[in-house]
């Protein structure tokens, strides 16, 4: 149990107009024990994302319009405003900015491809984009930093530079430039200028992560075609 975070993508519509019980019971054990249950309410509006957060669904990653942001925020959801490798949403707070508190806000990806990766890196690009939409710098990096560490409950230890807490932080060259000349980690330089400067250590899963499949083997003959042959025409 250590070992989990909380649930994730626990999906509006398998849990309202559904009344899907595995679900709820997943969201509930995860709530007995102290665990986050983070939101997944693409589509949802009015009533129904009303009875998710009742549901115990405290975040949301699907908001694509200025108007979806807002609700969420009036509902008590954190608003994490995706800008990844599929959707790029980080435009629907555009209208919003200057007019809202953005202490509930946070930055997120929902996932990065490969080329993504290795041309523009990891989550520095959409912190540099929303600088360059008129958020400013510092909310920018708290949206990136101190507010995701608070919604997760982790700003007693990551999310500031403050004794007690991690040494993990970036010098950048300008304020409004947010590719780091260095990045240090628990009180160490571990890059510089976009070089890494240390070896990276291997992260040792436990066997039983790795064997959470348990289904008979699957062959050609014991599986349906996905994909049948096409018809001979006739001649």
């Amino acid at each position: 149990m250590k070992l989990v975070l909380g649930l994730g993508e626990s999906y509006w519509q398998n849990i309202i107009p559904t009344s899907d019980n595995r679900v709820l019971r997943l969201i509930r054990e995860a709530m007995k024990v102290g665990k986050s249950v983070q939101g997944h309410a693409a589509g949802a509006a009015d009533k129904k994302l009303a009875a998710y957060a009742a549901a115990g669904a405290v975040s949301c990653h699907e908001a694509v319009s200025a108007e979806d942001v807002l609700s969420r925020l009036e509902m008590g959801y954190c608003v994490m405003l995706r800008e990844g490798y599929i959707r790029k949403d980080l435009e629907s707070l555009r209208p919003l900015i200057g007019r809202i508190d953005l202490g509930r806000c946070a930055l997120c990806t929902d996932g990065v491809g490969p080329d993504l990766l290795l041309s523009r890196g990891y989550f520095t690009d959409v912190v540099q984009k929303a600088v360059a939409m008129g958020i400013k710098p510092i909310e920018a990096i708290r949206m990136a930093t101190l507010n995701p560490a608070t919604h997760f409950g982790l700003d007693h230890l990551i999310g500031g530079i403050a004794p007690g807490r991690f040494a993990d932080c970036i010098i950048l060259p300008r304020p409004d430039t947010m590719a780091p000349d260095l990045v240090i980690s628990e009180g160490r330089v571990i890059a510089e200028r976009g070089k890494t400067l240390v070896s990276l250590p291997r992260v040792p899963y436990p066997d039983r992560l790795r064997k959470t499949m348990r289904v008979p083997p699957v062959s050609l003959s014991s599986s349906p075609c996905l994909f049948p042959p096409a018809r001979r025409r006739g001649g």
